[in-house]
């Protein structure tokens, strides 16, 4: 079964990510929900592969920043 307090947990992080997102690029939240949901780091939070969920929202976003530069184009 589901745990669905972990998947409500995923959701808020996710929010909390493009929020950020958002705001450190400078853009509307459109763009970076664009940005997120091409990211590897959206596929890896999805599977929490590493435990990346439990890391914290403005490290994630600034490791996307740093490790996928190539959405920002």
């Amino acid at each position: 079964m589901p745990d669905q307090s972990f998947d409500y947990y995923l959701q808020e992080l996710e929010q909390r990510i493009i929020l950020r997102l958002a705001e450190v690029k400078g853009v509307d939240i459109s763009t970076a929900l664009d940005w997120y949901y091409r990211s590897r780091l959206a596929d890896e939070v999805s599977r929490n592969l590493n435990d990346i969920a439990y890391l914290d929202s403005k490290y994630l976003v600034n490791d996307l920043i740093e490790n996928e530069p190539e959405l920002f184009k």
